[in-house]
């Protein structure tokens, strides 16, 4: 299992997940679970969770088509995604004697094949993201500019809907990614290891700006002792708010605390009849 999440930002996307994965009662804390995928003319994001083996055959059909189709629309990646995951939903029809839908899908759960995609790419400089499942085996697009995949997709998802503002920076949007990733490590169940970072960015030709200049997108693997500092100093921020928090919390309830019981100690009561009180 693990937590991908996406952040679109003034030209750029950023894509950042845990680094582990869980074999049986084993642990690996050193898996690349974002990767770029080359089209004809361009390249998508895509992040992976949940088994890991299974994705990655996905993952391959995924390459392999990508690798002869051109980009026309927002449409084309995401279909193309759609045609790798019925292959791979094909060939376990045939492993397990071509048995119905609905008994696939029975498989699925009970071995735990199932895995979840994030696609993310640029399409006319428009962001797009797109989640889809071996379960359900259709691309399904996300009309947020954010979104989160995984076993730490409900955690995640809250903290974007707290702090991800539409056109934030993309250092911010970079830095934003990394907390929540580190915040699914520490609540999280099955997410840990070291973060990863992979970011499209728009670019324009000429090192400018303006109305007019043709964007092009590059792909950017965020070097990973960057990232590692990053995630030490939002480590070492949260603990320092967390006790000031912690701190501030206990005087204001402490104080409210000791104005009820001076107030209970200092007014006189009336007792009831005991035989009354109910």
């Amino acid at each position: 299992m693990t937590i991908i999440v996406g952040i679109a930002c003034k030209h750029g996307i950023v894509l950042a997940s845990d680094s582990e994965t869980t074999y049986g009662f084993a642990k690996s804390r050193d898996t690349v679970k974002v990767h770029f995928v080359e089209f004809s003319n361009g390249v998508v994001l895509i992040g992976e969770s949940g088994n890991a083996e299974i994705a990655s055959r996905a993952l391959d059909h995924f390459r392999d088509s990508a690798k002869a189709t051109e980009l026309t629309d927002y449409q084309t990646a995401a279909d193309v995604l759609q045609k790798a995951i019925w292959k791979v939903r094909g060939e376990l029809l045939t492993t397990h004697a071509n048995c119905s839908a609905e008994e696939l899908t029975e498989i699925i759960r009970r071995q735990e094949l199932d895995f979840a995609f994030l696609l993310a790419y640029f399409s006319s400089e428009k962001a797009y993201f797109f989640t889809a499942r071996l379960s359900t085996g259709v691309p399904s697009r996300t009309h947020k500019h954010y979104a989160v995949v995984g076993c730490g997709a409900d955690l995640g998802t809250y903290l974007l809907e707290a702090h991800a503002r539409p056109n934030l920076a993309l250092d911010l949007a970079t830095t934003l990614a990394i907390y929540v990733v580190e915040i699914a490590k520490e609540h999280v169940a099955y997410c840990g290891g070291p973060v990863r970072v992979g970011i499209l960015e728009l670019v324009p030709l000429r090192n400018i700006y303006p109305e007019d200049e043709p964007l092009i997108c590059r792909a950017l693997q965020l070097p990973q002792d960057e990232v590692d500092e990053l995630a030490a100093i939002i480590r070492g921020v949260e603990a320092d708010t967390k006790a000031d928090h912690d701190k501030l919390l206990g005087e204001q309830l402490k104080a409210r605390t000791e104005k009820i019981r001076k107030e209970l100690w200092d007014t006189p009561h009336t007792f009831k009849n005991p035989g009354t009180l109910y």
